[in-house]
């Protein structure tokens, strides 16, 4: 059962992983992309590490060579040249002797024992410090100066990495500060270090390692510096300072301490410098410890005098300069120090370059194998310090030096915090293994004596201790200690004991009472005159000549008054408490002294205004009033028994102006001192002025009007002018003529008025005016005859040239038109005096007269009558004129008149003129000829009467050759009129046709807008994006496929237990088919932007395939919806068949 369940968590762990593959898909890709973007980083800050390492690597290297000694030349001092004793009585080890003396020929530790609180690193890139392995990156920083001002501060651009060496420039020593009583000294790292008064101040400054001049060393640290001026204005002379310098390598592995007569030791770190004057200077020893994987190899001098002396620590003298330096020796040993080197001589011929006198400790590194001891303090500061040793060696422990603790002694080193492991004394041998070691530090409590005396003025309390022995330190002051009752004589009081008590016994100290002459006090009310009355009581209190740093409790002084006038200020409480700045009673010190003081209320301001007043021109003064500014409290003006007039000059008939209105009344009361301002009474202009005006009004008549009929003012000889534009009058009255409206302003003026202005309109209306055209006449076929008008309504003997605009004339009448009467209008003309109407006339078109003249004819008797013609003259143009010819009838030979029959011609008066025919007598013939009949006419119209009975008439026209006898002709329309001429013609006589015109249609329709080919961006990316989905599809269903397959070994026997194999199939068959049918919608896609876009014409966003585009699109992502739909069920089934197969 246990196997089935494990069995089943495995199987429900499985489904659980395929469910939410997609996160783990997720979750894969975003730790892809941390990979990345972290490896990236690294190689990014390897390649900047490698930009920067280079060079400071090489500068590190270039550092060790210069100095490491050569081959053939020791660092160690020659004994020609050195102060150090002859190689035969030195007992600094030769070449080939070891560095390590033997146990039993020296105390001296060996270089391995010696080595204390050397810390390893490992060298680690700087690009793995970005992902937290490492240290800090290398970087430079910059020096800066500045002069506070005082002069031009030299400028540096050069940057220094950790631990460079920077030469110090100079500044201005002739510069003074603003006081002009400090000159520049050099330079300090410390914005404090502006001023320096004394010489102990200077000398304190250059002790502190923070004052450089100019062309010393300033090793460079982890940040950018910057140099503050210095000024000073007392400093020692050359000869009393004394400089030392520690040129050392900061990696050399050397520690250098010092002792200056005697003192306790100190460090001077490399490219340090500590400076004393000659005065606080005897002697000063230099101790060297070297660290473990260093060896020792001479100390050179670098600047100034070398050192007097140059030995091993044991060898060191005990006394120098008149001071005791053996405890500055036994700790420098025990800190693991074997090197001695001083100094005593300082005058002048000793200096040195500049005072500096510098030194350089020469190592070499060897390759050891280390652990560490490490000492810690075993108190409540949680201090420790280490110490590399050799492992597989003795070494020796450091000393009473390692830690200090006040109140207690070191005594030594213990294996345990609580002392109960193994105890090891100070400087004493511990055989070192392979493991680090950790040592505790043994204190021992120390002991104390406290002492009891009295001073000047008093004396200590009879029978009481003075003095207690044997206190342990820290013990609480009133658990171990019971000070006496300190007696001041008179006139005394205690002070307090020096030292001042403290709180627990840290020390053997004398204490003594100490008794002072108490001091006088003298308190002074306080005195207030600068008080003005206010209506209320005012008060003055306090006091002041309390000393500064003491107060004063249980007094009070106070004074008050409300009118005006001087008050005492008196103290009301006088019962002193005396505290100083501690809070302490100190009032027994002091004797007060109470003096009083004054209040003085002076009288209060108060001003009377009159207050200004204004009426009109020819009325009476208004009530005068005025106002005060002043009074105090409840205060009135009658309460403080003032009475006020108020007086005006001004009378009814005062013209207009300002006037005084002047109060006057007391200058002082009791409180106030009285004062008075004059108001203004101004009287402005009456406004009872009016004016009643009227304007002309008519019609024009050519004459010049007044505009004003009538001006009638309110005031009797008030002045009246007229404008026209409302800013300039004048007294003229303003004239008009022409029509029109005109506004018109008349003013009346008077004294102390104020004007008064009416606004008229003068209204010149237009006269009537009729013109009317003149009945003309003309003869058909002439041109229009000069039209001519006639004028009704013009004034003042005008004629028709006053009328703007061009008389023109409209007539339907032209050359041909035929007799008829025709309308003749009159227009153009315009007037801005006139108001015109148009009056139509008649133009009269009469026939023309026109001759026809019939032609003599002859014929012989019995012949056919010739044709009949005439001769017409007068004919307009291409006119024909109807008529017919006849004559008389008879064919005997003889005379017959033709005659002329007119037609009708309503455009032609027709005058005829007859002719004869002559018939002559034929030859004499038996058989006479047969006549013959008259042509019949080809368009008959109406014949003709005959000139004569039994005579058939003939017809003529304007040819001259009359057809047949009654023929009528007529002249047919066009019947083909043509366009494009006024003739009717096409500009060719009408023989030629107009050739149509052909416009071609273009032979390249553009898309994607109007006039220019394009191609939509729109269409590309919905093609590009229909395509995508066919791939995503496509490929995930061949992967799934895939994976199908693999399990399908996995799953058989479940699938088994379902009976859901077939069913499985046959969804994995319809999902390829969803699958598969996204092929179309690509394919159609590409095709669709194939047919339809150039991508070699311009591109544009969309066109007009870009909606079917779009439909393609959103079918693809219908499809590919429809897949993830099918895949969803597919996984929310899967749960549910598991329980199946787990009953099963």
């Amino acid at each position: 059962m246990a196997s089935d369940r494990k069995q089943d968590s495995w199987k429900e762990l499985a489904m659980k992983v395929r469910k939410y593959k997609v996160n783990l898909k997720k979750m894969l890709v975003i730790a892809l992309v941390v990979a990345f973007f972290v490896s990236a980083l690294n190689i990014s800050a390897f390649a900047m590490d490698g930009e920067q390492g280079t060079g400071a690597a090489d500068s590190a290297a270039n550092t060790e060579l210069n100095v490491e000694p050569s081959a053939s030349a020791s660092a160690e001092p020659s004994a020609s040249a050195s102060a150090e004793p002859s190689a035969s009585a030195s007992a600094e080890p030769s070449a080939s002797a070891s560095a390590e003396p033997s146990a039993s020929a020296s105390a001296e530790p060996s270089a391995e024992q010696t080595k204390t609180q050397d810390v390893i690193q490992e060298e680690v890139p700087a690009a793995m410090s970005l992902l937290g392995r490492g240290g800090p990156l290398n970087r430079n920083y910059t020096v800066t100066y500045d002069s506070n001002g005082y002069f031009t501060a030299p400028s540096d651009s050069r940057t220094y990495a950790p631990g460079a060496k920077v030469t110090v420039l100079d500044g201005d020593k002739a510069a003074h500060d603003q006081s002009g009583k400090h000159t520049f000294l050099g330079w300090s790292t410390s914005k404090n270090d502006k001023i320096v008064n004394t010489s102990e101040q200077y000398r304190r400054l250059v002790a502190s390692g923070r004052f450089y001049t100019g062309g010393e060393t300033y090793i460079m640290g982890n940040g950018n510096v910057t140099f503050y001026a210095v000024f000073g204005s007392a400093t020692p002379s050359p000869s009393e300072l004394f400089y030392f310098r520690n040129d050392t390598e900061a990696d050399a592995g050397v520690t250098v301490y010092y002792s200056k007569n005697g003192e306790s030791l100190q460090t001077i770190g490399s490219g340090e410098r500590i400076g004393f004057t000659k005065s606080e200077i005897s002697g000063i020893m230099f101790f060297v410890r070297i660290d473990e994987g260093h060896t020792y190899q001479g100390i050179s001098y670098t600047a100034g005098q070398q050192a007097e002396i140059n030995v091993d620590i044991d060898k060191a003298p005990k006394s120098l300069g008149g001071y005791n330096f053996s405890n500055a020796i036994a700790s420098a040993k025990a800190q693991g120090c074997f090197r001695e080197f001083h100094y005593s001589a300082f005058w002048a011929a000793h200096q040195g370059e500049g005072g500096v006198r510098a030194f350089k400790v020469l190592t070499n590194e060897k390759p050891v194998e280390l652990t560490s001891i490490t000492y810690y303090a075993n108190d409540t500061s949680g201090r420790s310090t280490g110490q590399s040793v050799v492992q597989n060696k003795a070494a020796t422990l450091l000393g009473s030096g390692t830690f200090t603790r006040t109140g207690y002694t070191l005594a030594g080193w213990n294996t345990r915090a609580d002392g109960k492991g193994v105890s090891y004394s100070l400087g004493g041998t511990y055989q070192v293994g392979t493991s680090a070691v950790k040592l505790y530090a043994v204190w021992q409590i120390q002991t104390y004596t406290v002492t009891f005396e009295a001073g000047e003025g008093g004396s200590l309390a009879q029978g009481m201790q003075t003095v207690f022995t044997d206190i342990k330190y820290n013990t609480p002051w009133n658990q171990a200690v019971t000070e006496p009752a300190p007696v001041p004589d008179e006139e005394y009081y205690f002070a307090g004991w020096t030292p001042s008590l403290p709180s627990a016994v840290t020390k053997t100290a004398v204490y003594t009472a100490q008794f002072a002459e108490k001091t006088e006090i003298t308190l002074t009310a306080n005195s207030d005159d600068s008080k003005t009355y206010n209506g209320s009581r005012q008060t003055v209190s306090g006091y002041s000549g309390v000393p500064e740093g003491l107060t004063v409790t249980g007094v009070e002084a106070q004074g008050s008054g409300t009118d005006a006038g001087t008050y005492t200020v008196a103290f009301t409480q006088k019962n002193a408490v005396v505290k100083d700045a501690n809070g302490r009673d100190v009032t027994d010190q002091y004797k007060i002294t109470y003096v009083t003081g004054t209040l003085a209320i002076g009288k209060a301001g108060l001003t009377i205004t009159a207050n200004d007043a204004y009426r009109e021109y020819g009325k009476e003064n208004p009530a005068f009033s005025f106002t005060q500014s002043g009074l105090k409290g409840t205060d009135t003006v009658e309460g403080v028994g003032l009475a006020v007039t108020l007086d005006c000059a001004a009378g009814a008939a005062s013209p207009v102006g300002p006037y005084d209105i002047v109060p006057s009344g007391a200058a002082a009361t009791k409180n106030y001192n009285v004062s008075y301002a004059n108001g203004t009474l101004t009287i402005t202009y009456s406004t009872a002025l009016t004016l009643d005006a009227e304007a002309y009004s008519g019609t024009y008549d050519g004459i010049s009007h007044g505009g004003i009929t009538k001006a009638a003012p309110s005031v009797e000889n008030a002045a009246i002018t007229y404008s026209i534009d409302g800013e300039n009058y004048s007294p003229a009255m303003p004239q008009f003529t022409n029509a029109g409206d005109y506004p018109v302003y008349v003013r009346a003026e008077a004294p102390n008025y104020n004007p008064a202005v009416a606004r008229v309109t003068v209204a010149v209306k237009k006269a009537d005016l009729t013109v009317t055209a003149e009945d003309m006449a003309k003869v058909y076929g002439q041109e229009n005859p000069q039209f001519t008008v006639s004028y009704s309504g013009l004034v003042n003997g005008e004629s028709g040239a006053v009328l703007l605009g061009t008389l023109a004339f409209d007539c339907a009448a032209d050359t041909l038109s035929p007799v008829d009467s025709y309308a003749v209008t009159p227009g153009g003309l315009t007037s801005d005096n006139y108001e015109i109407s148009f009056a139509e006339g008649v133009l009269t078109v009469t026939p023309k007269p026109v001759t026809v003249t019939a032609e003599n004819k002859t014929k012989t008797a019995g012949d056919a009558d010739p044709a009949l013609t005439a001769v017409v003259s007068g004919l307009v143009g291409s006119d024909t004129l109807q008529y017919t010819l006849g004559r008389d009838a008879g064919e005997a030979a003889g005379t017959y008149a033709i005659r002329v029959a007119p037609g009708s011609n309503p455009n032609y008066s027709v005058k005829t003129v007859d002719a004869v025919l002559t018939i002559t007598a034929a030859p004499a013939d038996p058989t006479p000829a047969a006549p013959t009949p008259p042509e019949t006419p080809t368009t008959p119209t109406a014949p003709a009467a005959p000139a004569a009975p039994g005579t058939p008439a003939a017809s003529g026209t304007t040819g001259g050759t009359p057809p047949a006898a009654e023929d009528t002709v007529t002249v047919p329309d066009n019947q083909t009129p043509l366009a494009g001429s006024e003739d009717g013609n096409n500009g060719d006589g009408g023989s030629a046709e107009q050739e149509p015109v052909t416009i071609d249609d273009n032979q390249t329709p553009l898309a994607g807008g109007i006039g220019q080919a394009s191609w939509a961006l729109l269409n590309l990316l919905l093609a590009i994006a229909t395509g995508i989905i066919m791939i995503v599809l496509l490929a995930g269903y061949f992967i799934g496929r895939k994976k199908n397959e693999a399990e399908e070994g996995e799953g058989a026997q479940l699938h088994t237990a379902r009976g859901e194999e077939g069913e499985e199939q046959g969804k994995l068959k319809r999902k390829g088919i969803v699958r598969l049918l996204s092929i179309i919608p690509a394919v159609a896609a590409i095709i669709a932007f194939i047919l339809t876009e150039n991508i070699w014409n311009p591109m544009v966003w969309t066109d007009k395939w870009t909606l079917l585009m779009a439909v393609i699109a959103v079918v693809q992502v219908v499809v590919a919806v429809f897949t993830k739909k099918s895949r969803k069920d597919k996984e929310d089934e899967e749960p549910e068949g598991g329980i199946r197969a787990e009953r099963v």
